[in-house]
């Protein structure tokens, strides 16, 4: 915020890392995951994508949460797939418990969060559960 007071430009902070040695040294599972999908030549590779955001904007994206909200789930039938292995696993898991009414969970054994993204062996099963789940609910 300092920077874009003093001078006006926004502080762009890289968000993939993208050399061999960032991705070793990489805090997380989720950015070394990200490396793996989004970066040049993988498959989430999209032209128009910037490796970074804007850093005024960083407080506003870590602290949305879906807990104080999943009241309005109340009586909607809810599908909540996630990979055995995701970073993702415990908010999912914590979101499947808060929320009320007809309700299914699918564990992906193997999978992490990105697998889910474009694995034939993972998205494959998921697609099939999703089908059954609509034709069961949407009719």
């Amino acid at each position: 915020r300092q920077q874009y007071y003093e001078t006006g430009e926004p502080l762009i902070v890289k968000v993939v890392p993208e050399t061999e040695e960032e991705i070793n040294a990489a805090p997380t599972k989720i950015s070394k995951g990200m490396a793996g999908y989004y970066l040049p030549g993988k498959p989430g590779d999209t032209p128009t994508w910037k490796n970074g955001f804007n850093a005024m904007t960083a407080e506003h994206l870590v602290s949305w949460s879906i807990y104080p909200y999943t009241h309005l789930f109340e009586g909607i039938p809810a599908l909540v797939i996630y990979g055995e292995q995701a970073a993702s696993k415990a908010g999912a898991e914590k979101f499947y418990q808060q929320i009320n009414g007809p309700k299914e969970r699918v564990i992906v054994e193997g999978a992490d969060h990105f697998d889910l993204y474009w694995k034939p062996e993972y998205v494959d099963p998921a697609v099939e559960k999703i089908t059954d789940f609509l034709n069961a609910y949407i009719q």
